[in-house]
């Protein structure tokens, strides 16, 4: 990709099935093979529909699909990808972190990848402790932000940055909002961030917000 991403997100649930499948092979074949692929649902599909789209999708070689059934359907969810293991995509949690919690998540074996949300979560400690140990369950962290503004969206940096190997995660998100609080010390650039190395967060970067 031009902008040097390795990784894209497309939204899906909003259309038919038939539609979604098309949408994500027509990417698939802009991008060609090298680009990974994932699809969000935000729990649009009932269990039958996210079935039929899950076997439709998985010719398109996607990383995972994320919350393809309602936040509190861990047994559906878990049912996904134990039915799916033949055209196997995997399956990411999000909206059902928040809703059931990391441990009903990890109970029900609900999740290939768990999205976290450090100012979801109660900040950056708790988000790097959560992806720590979602990991040492054998589930894939993944940190993102909520859109958020410079300050949270850098702390997500920090999570991100501390989880070994950690897979391509949301935080490119800057560009989303029509202003923000102050500029941003760690921006994309070439598909990747570089971590702040001073003090704190990003050294003396904020400074002026905390005298404001």
């Amino acid at each position: 990709m031009s902008e040097g991403f390795d990784c894209l997100k497309l939204k899906v649930g909003a259309r038919s099935v038939d539609a979604d499948i098309e949408r994500v092979r027509a990417v698939r074949e802009a991008v060609g093979d090298r680009i990974a692929l994932r699809v969000d649902a935000n729990g649009a599909w009932d269990r039958e529909t996210a079935r039929r789209a899950l076997d439709g999708l998985a010719a398109f070689d996607l990383a995972y699909a994320e919350q393809p059934l309602p936040a509190d359907d861990l047994e559906g969810l878990a049912t996904l990808r134990e039915t799916g293991r033949g055209s196997r995509v995997p399956i990411a949690v999000d909206e059902s972190v928040g809703a059931r919690g990391l441990d009903a998540v990890l109970d029900a074996d609900a999740a290939d990848v768990a999205v976290l949300k450090p100012m979801a979560l109660g900040g950056p400690d708790q988000a790097l402790a959560a992806a720590l140990r979602v990991r040492s369950t054998g589930v894939d962290p993944v940190v993102t932000t909520t859109i958020d503004a410079v300050v949270a969206r850098t702390a997500a940096v920090h999570v991100a940055a501390a989880v070994p190997d950690v897979s391509p995660c949301g935080l490119a998100t800057g560009s989303l909002l029509d202003e923000d609080l102050s500029p941003d010390p760690c921006p994309v650039a070439d598909g990747r961030i570089l971590v702040p190395s001073g003090p704190g967060l990003a050294g003396g970067a904020f400074d002026e917000l905390r005298r404001s």
